[in-house]
C-alpha cells in the first residue's frame, strides 16, 4: 500500500498538482514512518511540493533536514544538488558553491559528479564577473 500511495503522489506532482501530492506524501509519512525507503522518498516529495506551492523557506528547511536524516543516500545527493542549483539560480553564489562542495566531498564517486563539476565551474565563473 505505501508504494501505491507513493506512485499516486508522484503522479499528482508530475501533473502539476502539488497540493494533492503533498497531502498523500504527508499521509505516507504518518502511516509508514518505520519504512526507511518510503519515508525518505516521501520527505523529498514533500520538499518538492512545498517548493512548487511557493513555500520556499519550508522547502529549503526540509531539504536541509533530509541531508541530516539520510546521509550517504540518493535523497541526500538529490537534496544537496537541489539546494546548490536553487542558490545558483538565486544568485547566492557563496551558498551554491558551499552545497556543490558538499556534493563533491560526500559523493566523489557518484555518476553525476561531472554535472556537479560543470555547475560548480559555472558558479565560479559567474562570481569572477560579479
Amino acid at each position: 500500500m505505501p508504494d501505491a500511495n507513493y506512485i499516486l503522489a508522484l503522479s499528482y506532482l508530475n501533473l502539476k498538482q502539488p497540493d494533492n501530492a503533498l497531502k498523500i506524501f504527508q499521509k505516507i509519512l504518518r502511516l509508514y514512518p518505520d519504512d526507511p525507503t518510503v519515508a525518505k522518498n516521501s520527505d523529498i516529495g514533500i520538499a518538492k511540493c512545498q517548493y512548487e506551492l511557493g513555500q520556499i523557506k519550508e522547502a529549503i528547511k526540509r531539504f536541509k533536514l533530509i541531508i541530516y536524516k539520510y546521509p550517504k543516500t540518493d535523497v541526500e545527493f538529490e537534496s544537496l544538488l537541489w539546494l546548490a542549483q536553487f542558490y545558483l539560480k538565486s544568485s547566492d553564489y557563496t551558498q551554491a558553491l558551499d552545497f556543490y562542495q558538499q556534493l563533491l566531498d560526500r559523493f566523489s564517486e557518484h555518476a553525476g559528479v561531472d554535472q556537479i563539476h560543470y555547475e560548480m565551474g559555472q558558479a565560479y565563473e559567474i562570481t569572477r564577473h560579479v
